[in-house]
């Protein structure tokens, strides 16, 4: 508080999960557990201050897979966040990393930048990902 109004969060813990779905739910209208966690995702938090926001967390639990050792460092300026570094691990010694803008457009998650995925066992990620979907 004071002139220059601002936050710095750091977050740190050992395990997030999704609730679990609905066991009604039919599956069938989007079966792949990922794309249906894309479509469900909020427009994210824009706080009307400047700030940052450190999340550390060893496992990020997302229903029929998860993330682990998951790092996200970002800031924003009010009107967008700038994702500076997320990186996260996938089954089969696979990391997920990602940098960019992340904003709101109509309601849902717009990204704006670079995703990249390697991995030391490609096959045993997509038998890991088609159990799962």
């Amino acid at each position: 508080m004071g002139a220059r109004l601002g936050f710095d969060v750091v977050v740190s813990g050992r395990v997030f999960s999704l609730p679990s779905r609905d066991a009604k739910e039919d599956a069938n209208t989007m079966p792949y557990e990922a794309m249906r966690l894309l479509a469900e995702l909020p427009a994210p938090l824009m706080p009307a201050i400047q700030g940052r926001v450190g999340l550390d967390l060893a496992e990020v639990g997302l229903r029929g897979f998860a993330l682990c050792d998951t790092r996200l460092d970002a800031s924003t300026d009010g009107k967008a966040w700038t994702v500076e570094q997320f990186i996260g691990q996938l089954p089969s010694d696979t990391t997920v990393c990602a940098s960019g803008q992340l904003t709101s457009e109509v309601d849902h998650p717009a990204f704006r930048g670079q995703l990249t995925m390697s991995s030391e066992r490609m096959g045993g990620l997509a038998h890991h990902l088609a159990q799962v979907g």
